[in-house]
């Protein structure tokens, strides 16, 4: 190893001693022994012509030197990674297959669209709606966006965000039913416009010790975007 490799070599042990604040925790990052560390470090001090931390009885810090050293490498490291990013990326190519409800891919997936297209220009991507599947593996597809706990066998899954449900409605609708009034009782006596088979307001209800049947008094429809639509007509109308 040379010169140049032997100094990016202590280079990165250094940017990761500066992350971890800790040799220990270092060494075991990089599967060596402290003392290697230690070694590296003492390595690139001694090539540099300064001290780069302050070796305390507990903890370490940073010299002035080190803390601009680290600012400086710290930069240059992430438009290193960036930049492979970016090469990675634009030399992916095949055909992505996105499962998901019609909803969410109308309101969180196609305003994204430029973004992944800039960034994976030789993507195609193929996206296949159906508002809700009970058995992901009887589908064909890469990924899938879809609310509620799918941990199943031959399948990852990870959250992306939580929702937050609130009732709304409009001003006129509210003094007619006098809600304001009445309170949560007043709820009784309203209709629930609401996707099927979401169970979005039976939560909410539930939530707040409401001993109400939203499906009495409904207005369901078999897709979030059609609801969604409803709901604006009549708002619209009012």
């Amino acid at each position: 190893m040379d010169s140049k490799q032997i100094l990016l070599r202590n280079m990165h042990t250094f940017s990761l001693a500066v992350k971890n604040m800790s040799f220990k925790r270092t060494a075991e990052e990089l599967h060596l022994t402290q003392s290697a560390v230690s070694h590296r470090i003492k390595g690139l001090e001694k090539e540099l012509g300064f001290n780069l931390f302050i070796r305390g009885t507990r903890q370490l810090s940073l010299t002035p030197e080190g803390e601009r050293l680290y600012a400086t490498l710290s930069r240059s490291l992430s438009s290193i990674f960036n930049e492979i990013d970016s090469i990675q990326s634009s030399d992916l190519t095949g055909e992505l297959r996105i499962l998901t409800a019609p909803g969410f891919a109308r309101e969180w997936l196609v305003p994204r669209l430029k973004r992944f297209q800039n960034t994976f220009p030789h993507m195609n991507l193929v996206f296949k709606l159906n508002e809700e599947i009970q058995d992901l593996s009887t589908q064909e597809f890469d990924v899938a966006f879809y609310y509620g706990d799918y941990a199943q066998p031959n399948v990852y899954a990870i959250p992306l965000f939580e929702d937050k449900y609130l009732p709304v409605c409009s001003p006129q609708y509210a003094k007619e039913h006098r809600l304001l009034e009445r309170g949560h009782q007043a709820l009784k006596g309203v209709n629930f416009l609401h996707s099927t088979p979401s169970t979005a307001w039976q939560r909410w209800l539930d939530s707040v010790d409401l001993d109400i049947d939203c499906l009495e008094h409904s207005y369901q429809f078999s897709q979030q975007g059609l609801a969604v639509e409803a709901a604006k007509t009549l708002l619209e109308s009012q």
